[in-house]
């Protein structure tokens, strides 16, 4: 799992949201299946290099733009949805092990005591996915 993808996916919602456009329209100007498009904007898969050029062309920016996350990383940049909704597929990821759990468990008893950001829960998380 990579915070890259998740940035990038919540990069993405975030323009396409801004041009006001669909995912299904979003998809078809880039010439990939509304899925993957989804699979993207979730954070769950990389683009293509093509992809990435067609994105660029399609909102008229350039590839440096699209991978600077500094609004991003800024938690008050972040939806409250598009964040809360990546955290919580990541913790659906792991639920169902206990081991994982236990893990996460720790991890939020943790943030309760000193109100850590939810940037550093993500990283805890994504930490606790690469456990096997």
């Amino acid at each position: 799992m990579s915070v890259i993808k998740d940035y990038f996916g919540i990069k993405l919602k975030k323009l396409r949201k801004s041009r006001k456009l669909t995912q299904e329209k979003l998809a078809e100007l880039l010439e990939i299946n509304q899925r993957q498009l989804t699979r993207i904007e979730t954070g769950k898969s990389y683009p293509s290099f093509k992809t990435v050029e067609k994105i660029c062309e399609v909102f008229l920016i350039e590839p440096y733009e699209l991978f600077d996350f500094t609004d991003i990383k800024n938690k008050s940049s972040i939806g409250k949805n598009d964040y809360d909704e990546n955290i919580l597929n990541r913790i659906k990821q792991f639920e169902t092990q206990p081991h994982k759990m236990e893990f996460f468990n720790l991890a939020v008893n943790a943030l309760n005591k000193d109100k850590h950001s939810l940037l550093k829960m993500q990283s805890i998380i994504e930490g606790m996915l690469l456990i096997d």
